[in-house]
């Protein structure tokens, strides 16, 4: 019995341990959602949250750089899921420059941010209020390397079972 209270603390502390060292911050609103700050910005002004999503746009101002972000929720890792989920746009404000040919738009990123407010942002003619979130630190995530020969016609990995010999051209 002894050996399986053991053997859970570990498995705690491992999962604990999961994420990048850089987004481990206190004083974080871990029951705050994207989607209450969505709603209502400035009801949730000041408070720290974890944000990720996709990079949509960079723009290096004078003293800050402004991140346009696909949000995404967050997997176990912190990490920004993929595919086609997404409860909405955000502006991540950093307070130095941003080297946008490292921070390009597709690539993912989590941030520990402060809700600032929100903002009317035009995307084509229409126009959407995002929120607006500010944070020093900001983790990209590596991008996937993709070996094109491992890749079937339809850029799936190909995977085959059983016996045999495959010769591929």
């Amino acid at each position: 019995m002894l050996t399986r209270w053991i053997a859970l603390a570990l498995a705690a502390l491992m999962v604990a341990a999961c994420g990048p060292k850089v987004l481990e911050e206190g004083n974080l609103d871990r029951h705050l959602t994207f989607e209450a700050v969505r709603i209502d910005p400035a009801a949730h002004q000041g408070k720290r949250m974890m944000v990720g999503g996709e990079i949509i746009e960079v723009r290096n101002l004078k003293e800050t750089t402004e991140i346009d972000v696909l949000e995404k929720p967050l997997a176990a890792d912190r990490s920004p899921v993929r595919g086609d989920i997404s409860r909405g746009r955000f502006v991540l404000i950093q307070p130095s420059f941003i080297d946008p040919n490292l921070f390009k738009a597709g690539r993912r990123l989590t941030a520990t941010a402060t809700v600032v407010g929100d903002r009317v942002q035009k995307i084509g003619e229409a126009e959407i209020r995002v929120p607006v979130f500010e944070s020093p630190k900001i983790h990209l995530w590596p991008q996937e390397q993709v070996d094109p020969h491992h890749l079937h016609r339809h850029g799936w990995p190909e995977v085959n079972f059983g016996f045999g010999y495959y010769h591929g051209w």
